[in-house]
């Protein structure tokens, strides 16, 4: 049996990311994450395409205390990101 790796486009950009920002749900659920570089560059987003991410496929809510995004601030930086990987 082959298991399809999770993150396929992305594998290799994780080990630049030093920040994400997390959308998640009033329960608690990641809906999507962004990957960021020491530059504030998005490197990774998910889920996107065939890339589960890592907080979207884990299953487990995350817990209070992680800083607040704009949710503005995160659709606007998901939809440049998108883009850029689209191209």
């Amino acid at each position: 049996m082959i298991l399809p790796r999770a993150n396929p486009d992305f594998d290799e950009a994780y080990q630049r990311v030093t920040h994400w920002w997390l959308e998640i749900d009033v329960g608690g659920e990641v809906l999507r994450e962004i990957g960021f570089d020491a530059n504030d560059q998005p490197v990774a987003i998910a889920p996107y395409r065939n890339n589960y991410g890592i907080f979207t496929d884990s299953g487990s809510p995350i817990q209070a205390g992680l800083p607040d995004v704009d949710p503005q601030d995160f659709a606007d930086t998901w939809r440049a990101a998108e883009l850029r990987f689209a191209a």
